[in-house]
């Protein structure tokens, strides 16, 4: 689903990323997705994730931020 997020935000359809944004942060993706934002933040990102979820993983951090779990899903949104 990150990777359909970054397709869809460098595509320019902030409508459907934003949508999967959402599903993103809701259970049960939010926990996988606050474990992707640690991963992704190391070093090794692209040697443990491949170089697709890694590039899509490090869009996301720049652009929604690392989501935590005290946070709504409405604060899980895509800046453009």
């Amino acid at each position: 689903m990150l990777v359909a997020w970054h397709q869809k935000f460098r595509a320019g359809d902030h409508h459907r990323a934003e949508e999967i944004a959402l599903a993103l942060c809701h259970d049960p993706f939010a926990d996988v997705l606050r474990f992707l934002e640690t991963t992704g933040s190391l070093p090794y990102a692209a040697a443990a994730l491949g170089d697709d979820l890694a590039e899509a993983l490090a869009a996301w951090l720049n652009s929604v931020g690392p989501v935590v779990p005290a946070l709504s899903p409405r604060t899980c949104a895509v800046s453009q």
